[in-house]
């Protein structure tokens, strides 16, 4: 067995293998919750997650693809997602890859989707999809953070309130 052939059984084997459809209800986001899957072929995976307020939501997933002496191993091909809005567009996720050199003539791609909006309360489905390298798997994972957004009062609103209790003031002084 040669060195390119034991590198690829290697990085191969720590992978398991399946393909299917995955499902998921995330747990409630405290502020994140993780998720994972391990692919063989064409997948559509839908985690779902729920808001207790209005959120800032940011979503990072990362699966990393393997090529060895110019054949690939363990990738994703069309590695898509977006978050499913009841109401109005969805809110896509970037696609980006960095390049990282390996040993013995390998190059670990780091393929990342990214992405994220406000949104108001509420439950939400995040869809990843793509299709794992014919012959191999895959692994992708990922998180979703959510920051709950609070109310902040407006400059005039705090001047109105600070007017009112200056003439609940003055009229107080005026009976004493």
């Amino acid at each position: 067995m040669n060195a390119k052939s034991l590198v690829a059984a290697v990085l191969l084997g720590t992978v398991a293998s399946s393909s299917f459809a995955l499902d998921e209800v995330l747990p409630p986001l405290e502020p994140s919750a993780t998720f994972s899957n391990t692919v063989s072929g064409a997948f559509n995976d839908t985690f779902q997650f729920s808001l207790t307020g209005e959120s800032i939501v940011a979503v990072s997933i990362t699966n990393n693809e393997i090529v060895l002496g110019g054949s690939s191993f363990g990738g994703i091909l069309g590695f898509t997602g977006f978050i499913d809005l009841p109401i109005g567009a969805d809110v896509p996720l970037t696609y980006s890859t960095i390049a990282i050199p390996g040993p013995v003539d390998s190059v670990i791609n780091v393929q990342r989707l990214e992405g994220g909006d406000l949104l108001p309360l509420g439950t939400y489905t995040l869809v990843v999809s793509g299709t794992g390298i014919t012959g191999s798997t895959a692994s992708y994972g990922g998180n979703v953070v959510a920051t709950e957004v609070t109310a902040v009062p407006e400059p005039g609103t705090l001047a109105l309130l600070g007017l009112g209790l200056a003439g609940l003031a003055a009229t107080r002084r005026r009976k004493q």
